[in-house]
């Protein structure tokens, strides 16, 4: 038996990129077993950070980086039975990490409202970069966005030239990673 705080805990990490995985990959490090549910229709093995080391046969050491020591299952949440398999999952699971648009887990039928009412003491964390409803919901969340929103890229622009978008991505890790990790472990 591990010494560890989240040994016995189960997470479930749908997401992709590096908001929820980096979570995931904390909460692993404290002692939990994360499994990733990867998309098994992509041709990239259901993340594209498992392609981003372009010409190689093997996932790029970002995606090892953020995936280290996780489970992965490939499921295909467009068809009934990879949804039937998912709520199996599910049942199973103590934290369950989501973070695609708002109302895709609602297509699937996998929306907190519906697996709440069959698991209600699931942890269910959905990242998204706008938030849930608002004018932005919709809109494509990633660092380099809220860099631009939040007058970031403007400060990094000498004059006449143009803004240097920063390596570090401040707005996936503290808004996404760090606020999704406080929130779990609360």
């Amino acid at each position: 038996m591990s010494d560890k705080p989240l040994a016995g805990v189960r997470v479930l990490d749908l997401s992709r990129l590096l908001p929820g995985p980096y979570c995931s990959q904390l909460l692993a490090q404290l002692g939990a077993e994360v499994v990733r549910v990867e998309d098994a229709t992509r041709p990239d093995g259901g993340d594209m950070m498992r392609a981003s080391a372009p010409g190689s046969n093997r996932p790029s050491r970002f995606f090892d980086l953020v995936n280290g020591g996780k489970r992965s299952v490939g499921v295909d949440l467009n068809h009934e039975a990879g949804r039937t398999y998912l709520l199996r999952l599910i049942r199973t699971a103590d934290v369950l990490i989501e973070g695609f648009r708002p109302g895709v887990m609602t297509r699937f039928g996998l929306d907190y409202e519906s697996v709440q009412a069959q698991c209600p003491r699931l942890v269910y964390c959905s990242i998204s970069g706008f938030g849930q409803s608002g004018p932005l919901a919709q809109a494509p969340s990633h660092d380099i966005n809220y860099q631009s929103l939040t007058g970031v890229l403007g400060q990094t622009a000498a004059a006449g030239h143009a803004p240097v978008i920063s390596s570090f991505q401040a707005g996936d890790l503290a808004g996404g990673s760090m606020m999704a990790l406080s929130l779990i472990l609360a």
